[in-house]
């Protein structure tokens, strides 16, 4: 299938890495078909774009790289409206905001997504009884890398 994108324009992705969002972005709610493109340029940034609308795309990074696991909190996810059975069947991703000043790059950390690419389903999954931060500049967690996050 041919994705057109706002920023990679015309990308050809197999139907096996089409995403269908069982619980929708925040604020997104329209949009359920998304897919991760994977550029090398960019890396660790991925994005996750959605195939119906060319200009909505959003930068993630894998959580595992900034060590943030929410090891506590899986027990909380039902993780069978994504054809899971546990937390190994899921990768989870973090949206990147990347301002004008990038050393201010920041990611949300309350509100994760969990993706399970063999059934091609995703959530957004928002902690609200959590203190995880909503804004958590990745500069600073790349520096203190030998400081995992505590989550």
């Amino acid at each position: 299938m041919i994705v057109n994108t706002r920023d990679f324009g015309p990308v050809e992705v197999p139907e096996s890495k089409l995403l269908t969002m069982t619980e929708p972005i925040l604020g997104f709610e329209s949009r359920r078909r998304f897919t991760i493109l994977d550029k090398k340029r960019t890396y660790p940034i991925l994005w996750l774009q959605c195939v119906d609308d060319a200009s909505l795309a959003f930068p993630i990074i894998e959580a595992s790289l900034l060590g943030v696991t929410y090891a506590q909190d899986m027990a909380k996810v039902r993780l069978s409206d994504l054809g899971a059975n546990n937390p190994a069947e899921v990768k989870l991703y973090l949206i990147v905001v990347i301002p004008e000043d990038v050393s201010q790059t920041r990611v949300n950390l309350r509100a994760p997504l969990i993706v399970n690419e063999q059934a091609g389903l995703a959530k957004q999954i928002v902690f609200y009884d959590t203190d995880y931060p909503i804004q958590f500049p990745i500069i600073q967690a790349a520096n203190s890398a030998a400081e995992p996050v505590a989550c």
